[in-house]
């Protein structure tokens, strides 16, 4: 699931598939909720394929970790269809969705990206970034980058960055 020589500059999700993630995160509350998103490439951008909703074992309103049995199965079927990583994602109930310094200290996957769904405005807001840093102990600061939401047979699609 390496990317290192493709550059990333953005996510697509469909609008049924990012229904899902925030159904899933908002069913997380008060804690923050957690999944993974595989992806295909397409150009310089990813488009989603799955969304892996996972179980927040610290059950805490201001960090997560997925469960390692939920990551392996999801890591397991997306090797096995030739698919990516494309994202982690996490929402944040009370604040907005920018990466604090433990998402960015506990970013164990720079490689993929981080969608971050803030949850305390309604309608939720997503925004997407890529980690700067090539390993866990160099990722110090984040780049944001685009995240659309829409099937592509849409006339049009709402970005879900602020």
């Amino acid at each position: 699931m390496s990317r290192t020589s493709f550059k990333v500059v953005g996510l697509r999700v469909s609008a049924s598939l990012y229904a899902r993630i925030v159904q899933h995160l908002e069913g997380s509350l008060p804690n923050e909720g957690v999944g993974l998103i595989a992806g295909r490439r397409e150009g310089s951008t990813f488009r989603a394929t799955a969304f892996y909703g996972g179980t927040n074992i610290d059950a805490s309103p201001t960090r997560y970790t997925m469960a390692p049995e939920e990551v392996i199965i999801a890591f397991r079927e997306m090797r096995d269809r030739g698919w990516d990583l494309a994202a982690i994602v996490h929402s944040h109930p009370a604040t907005s969705p920018v990466p604090s310094r433990t998402d960015l200290t506990e970013a164990y996957y720079p490689e993929a990206l981080m969608l971050i769904v803030g949850l305390a405005q309604q309608p939720p807001i997503a925004r997407c970034w890529k980690l700067i840093g090539d390993q866990i102990d160099s990722v110090k600061h984040s780049e944001e980058v685009s995240v659309a939401v829409g099937d592509a047979d849409e006339r049009a699609s709402a970005t879900c960055s602020a």
